[in-house]
């Protein structure tokens, strides 16, 4: 859900598509792994987003227990938000950990490791 930074007042939310593994993405495929490496856990056990980060146009980059890393902006300021104004890339696993900006770089860790970074 967005809210206007000064008033409070409602913007726009999204929804993603449903979810309904018992296990967020990526754990039943890496346990054993993790187990084997001598993690300080076999699981990663997030929450189902991940600490949104919101980029200077008001997009909004948030990982998912689905796997999916999400951008989502209302381009049309309408209030909805459709299909065409959100975008997904799918790493696979959820997420833990917040994204990073800086200028022209976008960087997101999943739970399974692995650092990607996009330029643009």
């Amino acid at each position: 859900m967005a809210l206007d930074a000064e008033t409070g007042e409602y913007r726009w939310s999204y929804e993603p598509p449903p979810f309904s593994s018992l296990g967020v993405r990526g754990d039943d495929a890496e346990v054993v792994r993790r187990f084997m490496q001598k993690h300080d856990s076999p699981w990663c056990l997030p929450d189902s987003w991940s600490q949104n980060t919101i980029s200077g146009d008001g997009t909004v980059y948030a990982g998912h227990q689905d796997g999916y890393l999400y951008a989502v902006r209302d381009e049309n300021g309408d209030g909805k938000i459709s299909s065409a104004e959100v975008s997904r890339h799918d790493l696979g696993s959820a997420f833990q950990a917040s994204h990073a900006i800086a200028p022209g770089m976008f960087a997101a860790a999943p739970c399974d490791g692995g650092l990607y970074v996009w330029r643009y």
